[in-house]
């Protein structure tokens, strides 16, 4: 028994309240948000409501990367990653 997703969940953002696509309630659809034009800085909150029944509630804190890594591809790339070189 895998994830079915047929519960009812709730993103409530300072951008905005994203969930599955429906316009009953009002929400975003969810999909088409990415996370960093939701969460824009660090100290940002998102909570995520999740099966409207049970109300599992959570907070989701947003915090600064300490750095992004780069890309680096090929044999070297590999080298690199095992030796530190």
């Amino acid at each position: 028994m895998g994830w079915e997703n047929y519960h009812v969940h709730l993103f409530t953002t300072p951008a905005g309240d994203y969930g599955l696509c429906d316009s009953e309630p009002g929400h975003r659809d969810e999909r088409k948000a990415p996370l960093h034009a939701v969460a824009h800085t660090a100290g940002d909150t998102i909570g995520y409501t999740h099966d409207f029944g049970d109300d599992w509630v959570h907070h989701l804190d947003a915090i600064q990367a300490p750095h992004r890594p780069r890309a680096i591809g090929g044999t070297c790339a590999v080298q690199q990653l095992r030796y530190g070189v």
